[in-house]
């Protein structure tokens, strides 16, 4: 056999074996969710009191980690219209930062004394706010084809300020500061392109920064979710994550976070840099 050969065989060797060595460090990589597990009793929640009522027999368990209901966590709880029953969210993580999100119904008991403050101070600021709309569609009159772009991206524009502010940048790297405001421009962009069926998603924050083993929850940045046709509770429940992130390892890490809703429109999808530092 020639030396030629003898080369050309060793290097298909050499690469085989290199295949075979990703393809079983990728089988090994732990990809798969943990499970959230409800048990059969009905469940009363009364609004403003102790959540451990909506814990009480809800087990994760995941199929390398085994048990990992101590990281199970209510989310948030979502009234229905009429007030009578609501949508818990739950989510659960294993070691490797695999996130599931479950969410189970429940009844529910409104806090009757903060919806009647509430249905007041409504109707307080309707009265005062009809004044002010008359006096601002005459200022507004002269202007419509300038503020007709501005509307189109009102709701953008408005959670980019809410989100760009003191309160949630504050202590943050300037490297940190800067995504954040260009995930929250690029999300502006994204929503002007989807159709009017199409679902819109907000975060709070497009950029985090957290410490080598600090705890991190992707759902807890996940600000509004607007549709025609869904209300935002039955959203909520249809909401995926796709990414992950190893707070054992400093780094940058992308999420991306989209909804579609019942009638298979989907949302813009927004990232969510997370800073390991």
């Amino acid at each position: 056999m020639s030396e030629t050969k003898k080369y050309i065989i060793f290097g298909l060797i050499v690469l085989a074996l290199l295949v075979a060595g990703n393809g079983m460090i990728y089988v090994k990589q732990d990809r798969k969710c943990p499970e959230i597990t409800f048990p059969s009793e009905e469940v009363t929640y009364e609004a403003g009191t102790d959540q451990s009522v909506l814990m009480d027999g809800v087990v994760a368990l995941d199929g390398k980690d085994g048990d990992v209901t101590e990281t199970l966590r209510v989310a948030e709880v979502l009234p229905s219209d009429d007030n009578q029953t609501a949508m818990v969210v739950y989510f659960a993580k294993d070691r490797s930062n695999n996130v599931v999100r479950r969410t189970r119904k429940v009844n529910y008991i409104a806090d009757t004394k903060s919806a009647d403050e509430a249905e007041a101070s409504k109707k307080k600021e309707e009265t005062g706010k009809d004044e002010k709309d008359k006096k601002s569609e005459e200022q507004t009159a002269s202007s419509a084809s300038e503020q007709g772009e501005e509307q189109v991206s009102s709701s953008s524009t408005e959670q980019l300020t809410s989100t760009s502010g003191s309160s949630v940048t504050d202590g943050m790297d300037e490297d940190v500061k800067e995504a954040h405001k260009e995930g929250a421009k690029n999300n502006d962009e994204a929503i002007k392109l989807l159709d009017n069926n199409a679902p819109r998603l907000y975060l709070k924050q497009y950029a985090v920064q957290m410490g080598l083993g600090q705890d991190f929850d992707p759902l807890h940045y996940i600000g509004t979710l607007k549709d025609e046709k869904d209300s935002e509770s039955e959203l909520a429940k249809r909401v995926t994550v796709k990414g992950q992130v190893n707070n054992q390892e400093t780094g940058v890490y992308r999420l991306e976070i989209y909804v579609v809703d019942v009638d298979g429109n989907q949302s813009n999808i927004a990232t969510l840099a997370v800073f390991v530092k």
